[in-house]
């Protein structure tokens, strides 16, 4: 795997350049470890083909490559982020200090907290562009996780958004799908028995629709206990708001939104058990009576 930036030079001009807010002065061989694990998660997550593509272009220096750029800023700002935290204070013999003159003063914690928060956000952003242009840009390899979703009730994020919308948002989708594949083990397999294969293939239909939005519900109940709440809209999860600007980044209320979509769970679970016993239901036939006069407990 080929890193995407000239790991030679001995600045970061390059890295100045792409995101814009990197002192120049960093030292490459500070970002160097963080550079090439955000590399091998970014290659990981669009697979050897297209990541091939973008370090052709790269060795092209054909550096306006749409696909190159995409994969470079997010790969950059992921290095960052990884190693942001370590500089907020130094390593002296003294223990970790920080220092602090008239032109130069640490960030309160408050700030450091709200540059974290939205410096996730645009990480997560910048891989949910990459997937976007995989998804809708013709000769890039579908993303395996692409594939792994085909087999599932909710196939699709645009099947997704049928229940809750999650801003077109493709990295959620795809992050949520072990989730919707354990409602699938856990919550409608044992409801449904050997009509499983049948209701995924009638599409369209009552059972088929509440399944879906079943595993919906369940995939972001179970997905916010093992996500970062920086992956999801800010609409969908209830905040709690700062009372000053001093306060550190909104903290979101992960056990109110949980609640809440695990009290729509029960509810479409027991409609679910409700509508299968309905189709399940058959009607007995009644024997028409039939009397002659030669019974015996019949009296004429």
């Amino acid at each position: 795997m080929e890193i995407l930036f000239n790991i030679n030079s001995e600045n970061l001009g390059e890295l100045h350049n792409i995101l814009g807010f990197v002192d120049a002065d960093f030292k490459i061989m500070q970002f160097l470890p963080y550079l090439s694990k955000s590399s091998r998660e970014i290659y990981n997550l669009v697979g050897k083909s297209n990541y091939d593509k973008a370090a052709a272009e790269y060795e092209d220096d054909n550096l306006e490559d749409p696909f190159l750029n995409l994969l470079r800023y997010t790969i950059a700002l992921g290095a960052y982020r990884q190693l942001a935290p370590l500089l907020d204070v130094s390593a002296t013999t003294q223990g970790r200090v920080f220092r602090a003159d008239d032109h130069l003063k640490a960030a309160f914690e408050w700030m450091i907290d709200k540059s974290d928060d939205a410096m996730e956000r645009s990480y997560y952003a910048s891989v949910d562009e990459i997937l976007t242009f995989i998804v809708e840009t013709a000769g890039y390899e579908t993303s395996p996780r692409v594939q792994n979703v085909k087999e599932l009730f909710v196939n699709s994020l645009a099947v997704f958004q049928d229940f809750v919308s999650i801003n077109d948002s493709h990295l959620l989708f795809f992050k949520l799908a072990p989730s919707l594949r354990l409602a699938e083990e856990q919550l409608i397999k044992p409801r449904v028995n050997a009509k499983f294969v049948e209701y995924k293939e009638a599409d369209n239909t009552p059972v088929n629709h509440m399944i879906k939005n079943i595993c919906v519900y369940f995939a972001m109940m179970d997905g916010l206990q093992k996500n970062s709440v920086q992956l999801f809209p800010r609409g969908v999860l209830k905040e709690v708001p700062n009372k000053t600007k001093y306060a550190s980044a909104s903290r979101v209320d992960i056990e109110s939104s949980t609640l809440y979509y695990r009290d729509q769970l029960q509810s479409l679970l027991r409609d679910l058990e409700l509508q299968i016993r309905k189709e399940n239901m058959t009607v007995s036939k009644k024997t028409p009576l039939s009397f002659t006069p030669d019974d015996g407990f019949i009296s004429m």
